[in-house]
């Protein structure tokens, strides 16, 4: 974990540009000590959970990008210097949700995540934040802390010691037609599913369309076709038209049953499941996304 205590501010800017050395210096106490008793000390993983502060802040997709891939670089090389040892470091993000609470009210940050998961091989998204419960603004409930625990749980055991990138729900390039969208996904385990029991439906299961002005393109209401997504208008989709999934609007409260939202899973959860959360079943749900007709 990296911590914002101490000389970091919450923006990512700040903690990419001095490394969080105080959470590092840590490593270097517990490699100390590690020799010492005569054992060996290797950090696997990174834990992060950042970006609400950079909403508020207007921190731009690709500047957030930027900042997040500079840290990931200098906490490698840190872990390289002080072991030696040159594997992967892998990052573990989440995707918020909250961009509703800030101006300008878009998911720059979301979609920076997102990014970051689907472009590099060294970060991985473990768990969306629109399926949780939060209280006091933007912070979680006991239960969806806890929850949100596992899904991290989850990717860091499959990474480590399955050997392999956990992969997100992943919306892959869509199939337009003149009246008609299909989305296909990747990294679906079992069957894609419309679930509005754990998220409540904002309409149409989240998916929304805009002109490239951004006024709304009426749609009917979405369905599964194996694994994606079919979308009808009733009229022409122009060029530029940007398909949105769990945009949100402004002022919308962040949470499954107020939130930036959507209903759109598979069925992992059939499998695999939290015990520790009344056998929640760890479903994979799809991330926020954007896709620009050429």
């Amino acid at each position: 974990f990296f911590s914002s205590r101490r000389r970091h501010t919450r923006y990512i800017g700040d903690w990419s540009s001095d490394v969080c050395s105080s959470d590092l210096d840590l490593n270097v106490i517990a490699y100390a000590r590690a020799a010492e008793a005569g054992r060996t000390y290797l950090p696997k993983a990174v834990f992060w959970a950042q970006g609400e502060q950079d909403e508020g802040l207007g921190t731009s997709q690709a500047a957030y990008v930027a900042s997040a891939r500079a840290l990931q670089d200098d906490a490698a090389a840190h872990k390289l210097a002080l072991t030696g040892d040159g594997s992967p470091f892998p990052f573990i993000t989440y995707q918020n949700a909250s961009h509703t609470q800030h101006a300008p009210y878009q998911p720059a940050i979301p979609l920076a995540h997102l990014q970051l998961a689907e472009e590099d091989a060294d970060w991985a998204l473990a768990v969306i934040m629109y399926i949780m419960d939060y209280t006091a603004g933007e912070h979680l409930t006991a239960n969806s802390s806890r929850l949100a625990g596992a899904y991290y749980g989850l990717a860091l055991y499959q990474w480590v010691f399955g050997k392999a990138k956990p992969w997100h729900l992943s919306p892959a390039a869509p199939v337009w037609g003149a009246k008609s969208i299909i989305i296909p996904f990747d990294h679906v385990v079992g069957a894609l599913a419309f679930d509005t029991s754990r998220v409540s439906d904002p309409g149409n299961y989240g998916f929304t369309l805009v002109d490239d002005l951004g006024a709304a393109i009426a749609i009917n209401t979405p369905v599964i076709v194996g694994n994606a997504v079919q979308i009808t208008t009733a009229t022409p989709i122009p060029s530029g038209s940007r398909l949105r999934y769990a945009w949100g609007a402004a002022g919308w409260a962040p949470g499954r049953l107020t939130g930036a939202r959507g209903c759109l899973r598979d069925s992992q959860g059939d499998s695999i499941k939290f015990a520790a959360g009344g056998n929640f079943p760890m479903h994979k749900y799809c991330p926020i996304f954007e896709k620009v007709k050429p």
